[in-house]
């Protein structure tokens, strides 16, 4: 089943790299005969627009209107100081009426009332804004004296560029003759100028064929890098035909660093053949990644030369290329199998250490379990012994913890147990050990430390239980909790580690029949009595 698959993956992927579009190849030359038409052709234009080698109906069609505003203007504002406003609405009639180019005209004051207008004015006009005139729309200013006394609108015809006699104009049939005739005489020039530059014709055919069988692929490049030799192998690899590649720039091929996992691009200086022909010597076994037109990438080990003329002049650098791309794909699964392996190394670690912390750790209190404390504190009870050190041990108790557990319930027990350990936590070193013994009993081994100093911190210990862990409990009814303390040393005569806890634990016996909420010590406890 799973090899169905993988043979439908690779169907699939087969036939969407088969609908991919090619790009379109252009001839060179005929890449070049265009560039040289629209060049010519720019020329011609610009000697136009310079020279003024042609009429322009609209530049002229442009004065005319203008000539027609200047002459109103004059003649209207002279018959305006004379006040004779019937004169001038008889210029503008003559105007409209014998003007096919003008609309309509409308003789305005200085107060915006129109004294006069020739032709259909409110259709045609359209104020182009204050004081202002566009090629359709002028204001002509009429004055009395040194006052302007009113404004003549003038409405012209629009104007369109008209492309049916387009062809008519000489300009243009010109330059169409120019672009076809100089296209093929450009064509035919270059053609028979450039067949001698045609690299191909500089290796001889035997060359090129033993080039072809090798599996490697061969490149040469001249100065500029460009490509004047690839062998079949070379083509191949990059998704192209040999004839395509003559002139491309092979530095301007999609060109990546192999050990980049962000194929990061390739500066062009760092390119083999260019440092090649920039250092003058010899560059090998250089790792880099093509990425083709299809988008597939391969990896190369690339070694290259720089060629030289007989008068020691760069000419150009001769590239190989071996491709190592299934090389490079098996180093890349072993790699991220190595990675796999030290992740799975890393997660069984951490669950080791999981397993650890539960094996020695109460999961409610995170205190040492009993098992745990044993086998720590029989340790700490040698060295004291082999090295005189004073050890101390600690056994303590929640007050009247049943009645907490019975009235509130086991959730509200537990929290009060967990706030009770943190602050026998925080109390104690890291070097002293702090073990749940029991229910609700604690016990604590205090390494290097004398009884005097182990009543001490047990005393702050009591004390800050009293007073924060009643009032921080997630309860409607306020709890009192308060710890009774025993504390004993291995100055009391204890013979082994047992014996010392089982001294504490009278000890802590004695602080609850002594009314609770005490730190009491072993050499206060009647032994019999205890008993």
């Amino acid at each position: 089943m799973e090899k169905l698959k993988l043979k439908m993956f690779k169907l699939k992927k087969f036939k969407l790299k088969k609908l991919k579009p090619k790009k379109l190849n252009i001839n060179p030359f005929v890449r070049m005969s265009l560039g040289l038409v629209c060049l010519t052709l720019c020329m011609v234009l610009v000697g136009d627009m310079v020279l003024g080698l042609t009429s322009d109906e609209r530049r002229s069609l442009l004065d005319q209107r203008k000539k027609i505003c200047e002459t109103l203007a004059v003649q209207f504002s002279k018959l305006a100081e004379a006040g004779e406003i019937g004169t001038i609405s008889k210029t503008m009639n003559s105007l409209v009426a014998g003007n096919p180019d003008v609309m309509s005209t409308a003789l305005v004051n200085i107060n915006g009332e129109t004294l006069a207008a020739a032709g259909d004015h409110k259709k045609y006009w359209e104020p182009p804004g204050e004081n202002n005139s566009t090629p359709t729309h002028a204001q002509v200013p009429i004055f009395s004296g040194e006052d302007q006394w009113g404004t003549v609108e003038v409405s012209f015809a629009k104007t369109a560029l008209d492309f049916t006699g387009l062809l008519e104009d000489p300009l243009v049939r010109f330059m169409l003759f120019l672009a076809l005739a100089g296209f093929a005489g450009y064509m035919f020039f270059m053609k028979r100028s450039l067949k001698h530059l045609d690299p191909k014709a500089v290796i001889p055919d035997r060359v090129r064929s033993a080039l072809d069988l090798l599996a490697e692929g061969v490149v040469m490049v001249d100065e500029k890098s460009n490509i004047v030799l690839a062998n079949l192998a070379f083509a191949a690899k990059v998704g192209k035909d040999v004839d395509s590649l003559l002139g491309q720039s092979l530095s301007k091929m999609t060109w990546h660093s192999s050990n980049d996992t962000k194929a990061k691009r390739v500066k062009e200086r760092n390119l083999p053949w260019i440092k090649a022909m920039k250092e003058s010597n010899t560059q090998t076994e250089v790792l880099i990644s093509l990425t083709a037109e299809d988008g597939e990438k391969r990896d190369f080990s690339i070694n290259s030369s720089p060629i030289m003329d007989g008068s020691k002049n760069m000419r150009g650098a001769m590239a190989t290329f071996n491709d190592e791309t299934a090389l490079q794909q098996a180093n890349s699964v072993l790699a991220d199998m190595m990675d796999k392996l030290k992740n799975s190394q890393e997660q069984s670690k951490i669950q080791n250490t999981e397993l650890q912390r539960l094996a020695t750790q109460d999961p409610l209190t995170n205190c040492l379990n009993r098992r745990s404390f044993f086998e720590q504190s029989e340790l700490a009870w040698a060295k004291s012994v082999a090295e005189s050190q004073p050890l101390a041990c600690i056994m303590t108790d929640i007050d009247r913890f049943k009645l907490v557990n019975d009235t509130f319930g086991q959730a509200v027990g537990d929290q009060v147990i967990e706030a009770v350990a943190k602050h026998l936590t925080a109390s104690f070193r890291k070097t002293d050990l702090v073990c749940r013994y029991g229910g609700e009993e604690f016990c604590i081994l205090m390494p290097a430390a004398d009884l005097g100093q182990a009543v001490k911190v047990a005393e702050q210990a009591r004390a800050a239980i009293a007073k924060d862990v009643g009032g921080k409990l997630k309860t409607k009814t306020p709890i009192t909790v308060t710890s009774s303390f025993g504390v004993s040393s291995l100055t009391h005569g204890a013979k082994d580690i047992a014996e010392l806890i089982n001294q504490a634990d009278k000890a802590l016996y004695l602080a609850k029949e002594s009314g609770r909420d005490k730190v009491s010590r072993w050499d206060q406890v009647d032994d019999d009595k205890a008993a």
